[in-house]
């Protein structure tokens, strides 16, 4: 490690020099830190990852992980993570939001300001993939704003402007200096609409500057919808829009068996023969390809990437063969390529990547074959739109060429849905004529629409056969419990049926801060009469996936029939039944805790007779002491005569008058009562509605007599002979599992 105080005012400009000097190579050196005299900013550059850190130093705290491997905690890296795209995604995050900082008009602006940023950081993009890949002079756009900016930053933005409205000209203006003449012409609408440039600062060119000193030829555009995380929403946005970034690896569940495994099996069989190449080259060029749900267009990203290196395998055996009647540009059109997505930022960004994506995929090529580098970017079909809200049919034209339907819909449960979300499901029950569609998951409209699209393509077309496949991402819970009823028979109905499957896995979001959800892979395609037509389900043995074919994948993704399991609300014979614990309704107001029972009984010992245990799930499983008021309507005047319980009780008329909840609101004036009363004095089982999936077994137990359970248990009353018959049985058998740790993660459903 290397540290240094400096009175330099650019902090930035040492440390590169430091990194960079050859006594940092020579000695080895991980990390090189450096702060300004007065100890008020600190900038760290981890040599062996290329990671850096600019922080206040009264933050240091918050970021104690960036030094881990000075402990011998390396962070672990697949193989897949680039750590350019890191950086890339980090950096660009970090000037996105260092620019709002430094123009807070931006911030509280009419929605078309926010746009013109996101396009602004979007050309930014294109200029640093340009210096790098052979569209623009080596570094010629990093070391013009170095050269011909001042270092306080003042001057940047309207350099950048200059820059910009040059790309977008055909024949440069003569008032244009020669650094500025010497940027080439970019074709499209990339530059062609003025932007008002944001301000920058020292800070924001520093990070320009760092931006343009990565490698971005070697970056994959599908990173950037970790970015989008990073500058376009608050984590409190992100959940409430049920967004979420997918990695390539779990993209291909998807794009593998779909799309190329099909055309994967027709070169094996084409060999070396010229007339069945050209011919699998015909089918490709035929393809389209659609995300009703893009995002930044990771998906449609690696799908292309995917087809275009496919093509290029075809291209050298055709060459091998002594075809040499090739044409120099891919048959792999972006115009073949589709997307939806409600955000502007993301929307742009995707396009962006698909032309990045088509310009790294037209390197090889020209690299492999020979042939020259096509300059020419097309365009993708990307809309900034409401998918819930769209015909698709009008969008996405049906045609005689094979159709893919793809992407990682958002997932939202009925809980915390926003308003639009629940007008997106309103508006769509109406247009399909669709029953009990605001009690399924959010991804569920996604295959309801996806469904009714394969319907409809297959009867306007009349060809027989698939003609659309579609297979999306979701979230686990659709083909559990109740949704599984709900939502299968309303995609049924169009005649859809499973054609692969991945079963339940641990879903980790690539990026920054990346959570881990419960999801599943479904593909689906419009019925085949052929009854040899086998199915394939995809499941986990030992950590690892393995295939198996069936002939039938059911609505619970297990190789067997279909079956319909319909709920219940009573046994078909006189077993007991199993109801939610009580909802109390009341912010917390008649909850006491341990020590709050022992003062109120302590000081009014009358209040003894209104005070039960209380179990939640969180408390049966973790052994907590909580208690609760329970009055009835005859003890109501003399528990009002105890102060404390009749403050209590004002608490939960005022909880209750406040609510948005008609239903809770007409509970007001019996404060005593519960929201929903499931009490009652007997013996009962109980069993958590959620739990770890680390645990080895449910945990399930008994409460005695007197205890009130709270509606995140289930209960089953029992006579107490048949509790105690039950549990010697059980607890011979069955080793129970010990209460997790409080930091354990949160428990799925």
């Amino acid at each position: 490690m290397f540290f240094q105080t400096s009175p330099a005012v650019n902090l930035h400009f040492l440390i590169d020099e430091i990194v960079n000097s050859k006594v940092t190579e020579k000695q080895k050196i991980r990390f090189v830190i450096v702060t300004d005299k007065d100890y008020q900013t600190l900038l760290s550059h981890d040599t062996h990852t290329g990671d850096t850190l600019d922080i206040k130093l009264s933050l240091l705290p918050h970021y104690y992980d960036f030094f881990l491997p000075l402990a011998g905690f390396e962070k672990e890296r697949t193989q897949e993570e680039n750590p350019v795209d890191r950086a890339a995604a980090y950096n660009l995050g970090q000037l996105y939001s260092q620019i709002l900082k430094d123009n807070p008009e931006l911030n509280n602006s009419e929605q078309r300001t926010r746009e013109e940023l996101s396009e602004f950081i979007c050309r930014l993009i294109f200029c640093f993939f340009a210096e790098d890949s052979e569209l623009f002079a080596t570094d010629q756009f990093t070391k013009n704003i170095i050269n011909h900016t001042k270092t306080d930053g003042v001057d940047t933005g309207d350099y950048i402007a200059q820059v910009f409205a040059r790309l977008g000209e055909k024949e440069p203006s003569p008032e244009y200096s020669q650094s500025l003449k010497d940027f080439p012409y970019v074709a499209g609408k990339m530059f062609t609409k003025q932007l008002q440039v944001p301000r920058f600062t020292r800070k924001t060119r520093e990070i320009l500057r760092e931006l343009g000193h990565l490698d971005w030829k070697s970056i994959n555009p599908d990173i950037f919808g970790s970015m989008i995380q990073a500058v376009g929403h608050d984590e409190d946005e992100l959940s409430a829009d049920g967004i979420q970034y997918t990695s390539p690896k779990n993209i291909r569940k998807i794009t593998e068996p779909l799309i190329l495994a099909p055309l994967k099996k027709q070169l094996r069989e084409a060999g070396s023969d010229p007339t069945k190449l050209r011919a699998l080259l015909h089918r490709m060029a035929r393809i389209r390809v659609f995300d009703p749900a893009c995002g930044s267009g990771n998906f449609l990203i690696v799908a292309y990437k995917d087809l275009r290196r496919l093509e290029l395998e075809i291209l050298s055996r055709l060459l091998s063969a002594g075809i040499t009647e090739i044409p120099p540009e891919s048959s792999i059109e972006l115009s073949s390529f589709y997307g939806l997505e409600i955000e502007y930022f993301p929307a742009r960004l995707a396009s962006l990547s698909l032309q990045l994506a088509q310009h790294q995929t037209n390197r090889e090529m020209a690299s492999t074959l020979g042939f020259p580098l096509s300059s020419l970017l097309g365009e993708g079909q990307i809309k900034c739109a409401n998918a819930l809200r769209c015909n698709w049919l009008e969008f996405f034209h049906v045609s005689d060429g094979e159709l893919y339907l793809i992407g990682n819909p958002p997932y939202k449960g009925r809980i915390g849905r926003t308003a639009r979300q629940k007008e997106d499901l309103a508006i769509l029950s109406q247009d399909h004529e669709i029953k009990g569609l605001q009690g399924l998951d959010y991804v569920c409209a996604w295959f309801i629409k996806a469904a009714h699209y394969a319907w409809s393509a297959h009867k306007n077309t009349h060809q027989p056969g698939s003609i659309v496949n579609f297979a999306f991402v979701a979230s686990s819970s659709i083909i559990q419990g109740s949704q599984a009823l709900k939502l299968w028979p309303m995609l049924y109905r169009y005649g859809v049926r499973i054609s692969f499957a991945y079963q339940a896995f641990k879903f980790s979001n690539q990026a920054i801060g990346g959570a881990e959800v419960s999801c599943v892979v479904i593909a689906m395609q419009i019925m085949q009469v052929k009854p040899s037509n086998k199915k394939t389900l995809f499941r986990q043995v030992q950590g690892a996936w393995r295939s198996h074919q069936a002939p039938y994948i059911n609505r619970y993704l297990r190789a067997a029939p279909e079956i319909n399991i319909q709920k219940q609300k009573k046994p078909g014979d006189s077993r007991p039944v199993m109801t939610s614990g009580s909802r109390l309704l009341c912010g917390g107001s008649l909850i006491l805790s341990e020590q709050e029972k022992t003062e109120l009984i302590s000081s009014y010992p009358a209040s003894s007779s209104y005070v039960l245990p209380l179990k939640s799930a969180e408390d049966y499983l973790y052994h907590n002491s909580r208690y609760v008021l329970r009055i009835s309507d005859d003890q109501l005047d003399q528990a009002r005569e105890i102060p404390e319980i009749s403050s209590r009780l004002d608490k939960v008329s005022e909880y209750r008058s406040s609510s948005t909840s008609k239903g809770t609101r007409r509970l007001k004036d019996q404060p005593h009562l519960y929201g929903v009363d499931c009490y009652q004095d007997r013996l009962s089982f109980v069993l958590p509605r959620t739990s770890s999936h680390r645990r080895k077994h449910l945990p399930i137990g008994y409460l005695p007599c007197g205890v009130v359970a709270l509606n995140s248990l289930l209960q089953v009353f029992v006579p107490s002979s048949f509790v105690a018959s039950v549990t010697s049985v059980v607890t011979s058998v069955v080793t129970p599992s010990p209460p997790l740790p409080r930091d354990s993660p949160s428990p799925l459903r």
